[in-house]
């Protein structure tokens, strides 16, 4: 079975979460996401996985990730599977355009889903039913330039409204509230931010 790199990245996230203030697990972090996000030389992934390993061995990780990739890649047994989600953001520049929105749903009583999407909105609202089995209705909307880097900002400012951190089969993106003061603050956000 193929190791998938972007699952370790995550860990990788989750270990720099855990202790900010480490240098070590902040460079493991960083040269995992330039194994994934770059187009690299087999021989370059290994030399940024033997990195991985040594830097685990000094930390004294439970679980030794520099060593699974490296084994992974010398026998070609690994992909990067990266998220649909997650490749918007990553290609996302400051030409990208697209929509900054709030939506309502009756399956999801006092809660407010923040999205942004580069399609139009009906088909947002569409390929959600699609994908989660339950209609979303698109009740503000705002055009912005990098709207997935904006999305990020705003799930950061209503953070502590979060209806939930894990999710099984349905999307995390749900807060709290009331979609008039949360369209209020988010168009306050915004037009600041174009000051």
């Amino acid at each position: 079975m193929a190791v998938d790199l972007f699952q370790i990245y995550k860990m990788y996230i989750q270990r720099c979460k855990r202790r900010p203030l480490n240098e070590r697990h902040a460079r493991n972090k960083e040269d995992m996401e330039n194994l994934i996000k770059n187009d690299l030389t087999l021989e370059e992934m290994k030399e940024i996985a033997e990195q991985l390993k040594r830097r685990e061995i000094v930390l004294g990780a439970r679980v030794n990730y520099g060593a699974r990739i490296l084994r992974a890649l010398e026998e070609g047994a690994y992909k990067i599977d990266v998220p649909y989600q997650v490749l918007h953001r990553w290609r996302e520049t400051d030409r990208t355009e697209g929509w900054i929105y709030l939506a309502v749903s009756e399956d999801k009583s006092g809660q407010v889903k923040i999205g942004a999407t580069t399609m139009p909105i009906w088909k947002r609202e569409y390929s959600y039913n699609y994908r989660y089995g339950y209609s979303i209705d698109v009740v503000w909307k705002r055009r912005v330039s990098m709207p997935f880097t904006l999305e990020t900002d705003l799930k950061e400012i209503f953070r502590s409204s979060l209806v939930s951190g894990l999710t099984d089969g349905d999307s995390n993106e749900w807060y709290f509230g009331n979609c008039e003061q949360m369209s209020l603050q988010v168009d306050q956000y915004i037009d600041d931010l174009e000051g």
